[in-house]
């Protein structure tokens, strides 16, 4: 469906409409594991949208491409290009780009300072879906660092968003956190229990996929 936007849209002359399908594009290919392909695209909308002078499709898709590079493990190039995006959501005075930004940044470095940042954004504006993901986010560093009582009850916390809203694939990811959290702490059969939600939750969601 992005593919036959994407050639609508360039039919029709409309750069930013068409560089909005290619992130579409590189989205999916990202989903896929296809980092190389989606970086491709999300180059090339980068280029669309500065040649229409879309700063907010810029800093979209800047972070786009730090989001990738940090996937891929290749951390100073997410750095740069996740700085980049930043700077330019804050010129813009779009809060809501910064704090998905800050989310990503977090898992670079600071993360109290940039996973706390986002999820006093989004409480702010009232996202509880983005706030759910900040608060995975944070409580992903306090279980590392050993705070398994915050820990904990952010995970919880988020599962229940994620399960309200229908995020399988939030939900799934918090199930493993505290799967993960439960047995470092000896709870074998609670973390079990979590940890067997994940993979039925994930297994839903490729099983769809396919």
């Amino acid at each position: 469906m992005f593919a036959r936007a994407r050639r609508a849209f360039h039919e029709l002359g409309d750069t930013r409409a068409e560089a909005t399908s290619v992130c579409g594009l590189g989205a999916v290919a990202q989903f896929r594991g296809e980092h190389r392909a989606a970086l491709a695209h999300f180059h090339r909308a980068l280029v669309m949208f500065g040649s229409v002078g879309d700063l907010s499709g810029e800093a979209y898709t800047r972070q786009a491409i730090g989001r990738v590079c940090l996937k891929s493990g290749d951390l100073v190039q997410a750095a740069q290009w996740l700085g980049q995006a930043l700077r330019l959501a804050q010129q813009l005075g779009d809060v809501h780009r910064e704090g998905c930004v800050s989310i990503h940044l977090g898992k670079l470095g600071e993360p109290e300072r940039f996973h706390g940042r986002a999820l006093d954004i989004f409480e702010s504006l009232g996202d509880r879906h983005c706030g759910a993901y900040a608060m995975q986010s944070l409580a992903g560093f306090q279980a590392a660092s050993g705070d398994l009582g915050p820990a904990s009850a952010g995970l919880e916390r988020s599962l229940l968003i994620f399960r309200q809203l229908g995020d399988r694939s939030g939900e799934a990811s918090s199930a493993q956190l505290l799967g993960e959290l439960h047995r470092s702490a000896g709870r074998a059969e609670l973390a079990r229990d979590y940890l067997d939600q994940a993979v039925v939750l994930r297994g839903s969601l490729a099983a769809e996929a396919v």
